[in-house]
């Protein structure tokens, strides 16, 4: 990873941490005040890009789609337009430069400049920017330095950013220290108060991994998400690295293949690679994995099931008890049409506070649901997140031997939201689809780049089409169930081939070869 003009090589320090000591509601405001900038300054953007297509879309013409493009082209070239066009950007500067005012905002300098380089990163892409919602259980808030400070400064002195410091040792000792022996607290200033005094967000930080000591850190980050009912607080410091002397990269070339697919033995593989030595692998996630995750699945099925009984016989109870208030008749007026757990759970701690004679059998229905789903959404919560976790780190582990052993990385060039289209009628696409939900190959993919760039390597993309069904060897198109069969006979060579094996084979070389002869059917 590179940071700034001189492309300097940072890297981030992600660290867990424990709720807030204090400056907690002081965080939740500036990450509301971010979200309001944030969709202030999209509203701008989308209402330019409207305006602008109106200038346009009068000079777009053509029967098809090849002919429009060409008509737009050569209308951003009319004079007349980019008149108008620059008249539209001064308006909408003018407009912008009351939100650009850091006073308007209310926002601490560091957050400001966050949502602002955010802001102008989203305006260079072709979709437009996306409203943000503010969730007060999912946020972020920022710090930042101009040109950095030694991570010694964080130690106690900086102005900014402060860690209560460890024993110096800590993390060489012979003996590997206790989780506890890690915790300290860190500060992360929120606002100014009056004119100089600072207004800090104070947290436990468990500082699992040293910070190098010759480091410059230049933007510190703290998000915070919900899992189940309790926050999840990370921090992130971005630290840039000195200069070192750079480690040649290993050498060979490597293809990647990209698939879901289930195997015999219960795993389901997530990558095949070959490297130009005839070595070669997969990459799948174990049985057990899916086992657990099904059990996720499983949970969540427990919950809706109890959620749907309650419902029933909770509505089957406010038909015939006597008494029952008014705001309770309203409240539960749609009880057969709610969906989510969320508003029972709500409806019963309402109903906690509002208690009224004779209503023992329908509280403790409530109630009891309450406090069974309760458990059962944290089990499954947290058990989704460890699963994930554990995914993501294999995927690193073997996107970080990749970088370490070869010299180039060989990818397929194809977007996954494609793939991810279909009607979802058809069983054995629905099962398809789950696979590749369950394997995230965009993780897979993403990390294995981030581990090339980290290490200088090179990242080599190719063309994906017809790369499974088109024959290394003799490069003969082949046509046959590729979903129930993993393996296929060439019906022109007479090779047998694993299909994604196969499809490396054809990365290595640089894409599919012109097929021979006709299309072959076996």
């Amino acid at each position: 990873m590179t940071y700034g003009n001189e492309a300097r090589t940072v890297r981030a320090y992600t660290y867990g941490c424990g709720l807030p000591i204090s400056g907690e509601q002081d965080t939740r405001d500036q990450h509301r005040r971010r979200v309001t900038l944030w969709n202030a300054l999209v509203e701008l953007e989308r209402k330019r890009r409207e305006q602008r297509e109106q200038i346009v879309a009068p000079h777009v013409t053509g029967e098809t789609d090849e002919e429009r493009r060409a008509s737009r082209k050569a209308a951003f070239r009319r004079d007349d337009v980019r008149a108008a066009l620059a008249v539209l950007d001064r308006e909408t500067y003018e407009a912008t430069k009351p939100l650009y005012a850091k006073e308007n905002s209310g926002l601490y300098w560091g957050n400001y400049l966050d949502v602002i380089r955010g802001w102008q990163t989203a305006c260079k892409r072709l979709d437009a920017p996306r409203f943000h919602r503010h969730e007060p259980h999912d946020g972020k808030i920022s710090v930042r330095w101009p040109t950095g400070i030694p991570v010694a400064r964080a130690w106690g002195d900086d102005t900014q950013f402060q860690i209560d410091p460890l024993p110096a040792d800590l993390w060489t000792r012979p003996r590997r220290p206790r989780p506890r022996d890690y915790r300290t607290v860190a500060r992360v200033r929120v606002r100014t108060e009056g004119r100089r005094t600072p207004v800090w967000l104070e947290l436990p930080i468990w500082l699992h991994r040293p910070l190098p000591p010759d480091g410059i850190i230049r933007e510190v980050h703290v998000t915070w998400r919900r899992i189940a009912s309790t926050l999840r607080w990370q921090m992130s410091v971005i630290v840039e690295l000195p200069e070192t002397t750079p480690v040649p990269p290993g050498t060979g070339r490597v293809a990647v293949d990209l698939c879901w697919r289930k195997r015999p033995d219960g795993s389901l593989r997530v990558a095949y690679w070959l490297d130009d030595q005839g070595r070669e692998g997969e990459v799948c996630l174990p049985a057990g994995w899916l086992a657990e995750y099904r059990r996720v699945e499983d949970l969540r099925s427990i919950r809706d099931q109890h959620h749907n009984a309650t419902r029933a016989a909770l509505a089957a109870w406010l038909r015939t008890a006597p008494g029952v208030p008014e705001w309770l008749r309203e409240a539960t007026a749609t009880l057969a049409q709610w969906r989510s757990p969320a508003r029972l759970a709500a409806l019963t701690i309402r109903w906690r506070h509002n208690r009224f004679a004779g209503d023992e059998a329908g509280y403790e229905l409530a109630e009891t649901w309450r406090r069974r789903d309760r458990h059962l959404w944290e089990y499954e919560a947290n058990l989704r997140d460890q699963l994930i976790a554990r995914r993501r780190e294999q995927y690193r582990c073997f996107a970080a031997h990749l970088a370490r052993t070869y010299g180039e990385v060989v990818l397929e060039d194809f977007d996954l939201r494609q793939v991810a289209t279909g009607d979802g009628r058809d069983e054995q696409y629905a099962a398809a689809r789950h696979q590749r939900q369950l394997a995230n190959v965009a993780g897979l993919r993403q990390a294995i780049v981030n581990a090339c760039r980290r290490e200088g390597m090179t990242v080599t993309t190719v063309e994906a089409a017809l790369t499974t069904v088109t024959c290394a060897w003799c490069g003969s198109r082949e046509h046959w169930d590729k979903t129930s069969e993993l393996e296929h006979t060439c019906s022109q060579c007479g090779v047998r081939w694993d299909q994604d094996a196969n499809a490396c084979r054809n990365l290595l070389n640089g894409g599919v070869r012109e097929p021979v002869g006709e299309l072959a059917t076996a």
